[in-house]
């Protein structure tokens, strides 16, 4: 039990860190991202994204320093952001960039405007969000039992949760930017097929 806590642990604690250090870097982005969801005036965007932010940083901060309830405040987190995302779903009535992912679909893609039906539907991240409280949830409910055990563990077992950390942490991403892009991406190559049997028939 110990390694599959400490798993879930580090895998959430790379995910926040990740998506965090993004956030930071392109601040600018990250407000571009809470103004698609059409649900504040300008003047609040940056004071709300940096709200986020510091939130975002205390929570890393206190899984670095293995803090008990790390995995119910994640949690809270995801689930937080999910609400968001469903109330400016059920508000605008159109599929929107939510910014979730690491790379998002108009930083993927060349095209300058796509739209709205080929965005992934933001109800694909509001299941992403459901399977990372239940891990978060784990992680805390599992904590209290396992302390110990973990630093307790192996050199060859903490290895482990490195490798398998970084694993799932890496397959996460690839697979949420894959679900990110698909759409846009079927659509565009449609596009350019239709373009290139139109310019047959011409021929």
């Amino acid at each position: 039990m110990a390694i599959f806590n400490a798993t879930g642990h580090w895998f959430l604690l790379l995910i926040l860190g990740v998506g965090l250090v993004k956030k930071i870097i392109d601040f600018r982005g990250f407000q571009d991202a809470i103004r698609g969801y059409l649900l504040l005036p300008e003047g609040l965007i940056w004071p709300v994204a940096a709200v986020f932010v510091t939130i975002e940083l205390a929570l890393v901060s206190l899984g670095l320093v293995n803090f008990p309830f790390f995995g119910y405040a994640a949690a809270i987190l995801f689930f937080t952001y999910s609400v968001i995302i469903l109330v400016s779903f059920n508000i605008n009535g159109e599929n929107f960039d939510c910014g979730c992912a690491l790379i998002s679909t108009h930083e993927a893609l060349p095209s300058p405007h796509i739209p709205s039906p080929y965005i992934p539907s933001p109800y694909i991240f509001v299941l992403r969000n459901a399977a990372l409280v239940m891990i978060a949830v784990f992680v805390s409910m599992t904590f209290v039992g396992t302390a110990d055990e973990i630093s307790g563990l192996m050199s060859y077992e903490r290895v482990l949760i490195a490798l398998t950390s970084a694993f799932f942490t890496c397959a996460y991403f690839v697979v949420e930017h894959l679900i990110s892009i698909a759409p846009a991406v079927s659509a565009l190559s449609l596009k350019n097929q239709l373009t290139h049997e139109g310019s047959n028939v011409h021929i």
